[in-house]
């Protein structure tokens, strides 16, 4: 049973410079929101980094990860990409952000992959009746495909 988790930083894909901050503090938040785990603060997971001597998430290797699960004792991480970031001007509904992530959780002990979700949504799409439900902002349309992800862990476990 996952119960003490982190979540490493994004890898940001996306043309917005600073998507993968953003996204990255997003999911810690909703995550923590959630009450499903206890999630480590995201400082222990940046000193653990400089213990190291990492720079960037994609150096991270499964004996990294393996290492970090025990000197923080986790049970798992979260590990993602941001793959689109943006708001979209002109056509007939004017700005539409979009936002594309795909994430996965993985097991500090194993290194098996425990669920992975890909999710992506415009503004548009929560639009129920003519332009009500329409969200126009990137971090908006953000926290909800995050909070959509991070039911699908939930509703597995």
């Amino acid at each position: 049973m996952v119960k003490k988790v982190a979540v490493l930083p994004f890898r940001n894909i996306s043309p917005r410079k600073e998507a993968g901050k953003i996204i990255t503090n997003l999911f810690t938040q909703e995550l923590f929101k959630s009450g499903a785990f206890n999630v480590v603060e995201t400082g222990n997971t940046r000193d653990f980094f400089v213990r190291q001597r990492i720079r960037k998430t994609g150096e991270i290797d499964l004996d990294t990860i393996q290492m970090m699960g025990v000197q923080l004792g986790l049970d798992a991480v979260f590990l993602g990409i941001v793959e689109e970031y943006y708001q979209q001007e002109g056509g007939k509904n004017g700005i539409s952000p979009q936002v594309a992530l795909s994430v996965r959780m993985i097991n500090t002990k194993t290194g098996k992959i425990m669920w992975k979700c890909f999710h992506k949504k415009n503004g548009d799409d929560y639009i129920f009746i003519l332009d009500w439900g329409r969200i126009s902002t990137c971090t908006v349309l953000a926290e909800k495909v995050i909070h959509e992800m991070i039911l699908t862990i939930k509703d597995k476990g």
